[in-house]
């Protein structure tokens, strides 16, 4: 079986990985949706949602798989535009939730790419456990303001161009000190529950 999952969808820095694992022999490849596709005006065009089935398809198909090899693709949204290309190409696709060796190494690579492209150092466990996305947003709006997030209202240019600035919510979270924008993502939050930090839309 192939397994294929997303990284990095709610992370403000950086685009989103897409990882596929082969069950059979243990191979792992994975590949970044560049930050572009996050950011005006592509974002709201949904373009990552092709950038993310091309990908898919290329890991997918390096592997050599037959038809009939079995495909489970994570419910991710980022991911549909991926499933719906698959299955109308032959492919036997499933959904569901990924656990396990993909998971692993794909977050192990999300955190990696953070520091070795965009020079933003974390743990896994800061990045990745539900619990700690408070303290993990933080770090990231530290790392955008290049300091404390209280004391300094604007983003440093260079660090924004890295971020997926098509969020509705960026500019509230990057033009203003902390508690202004935890304000207003609160009153955003009331307005549409399922979009605390980010925006899908």
């Amino acid at each position: 079986m192939l397994l294929v999952d997303d990284a990095g969808w709610g992370s403000l820095i950086g685009g989103v990985i897409i990882g596929v694992y082969n069950d059979r022999n243990g191979s792992f490849t994975a590949e970044e949706i560049p930050v572009s596709f996050f950011q005006p005006p592509e974002y709201r065009r949904r373009s990552y949602l092709n950038a993310a089935a091309d990908i898919a398809l290329k890991l997918i198909t390096a592997q050599q798989p037959a038809r009939a090899t079995p495909i489970c693709i994570c419910t991710g949204f980022v991911l549909n535009t991926a499933a719906e290309q698959l299955r109308a190409a032959g492919y036997d696709v499933t959904r569901g939730k990924i656990t396990g060796p993909l998971q692993d190494k794909i977050e192990t690579f999300f955190v990696d790419n953070l520091r070795q492209k965009y020079g933003f150092i974390t743990n896994l466990q800061d990045a990745t456990t539900l619990s700690k996305k408070g303290l993990f947003w933080f770090a990231q709006l530290t790392w955008l303001k290049n300091g404390n997030p209280y004391k300094i209202k604007k983003p440093v240019p260079s660090r924004a161009a890295q971020c997926k600035t098509g969020w509705p919510s960026f500019n509230p979270w990057a033009q203003n000190l902390y508690p202004v924008a935890k304000k207003l993502s609160a009153a955003r939050t009331q307005s549409s529950p399922s979009n605390q930090w980010y925006n899908y839309d």
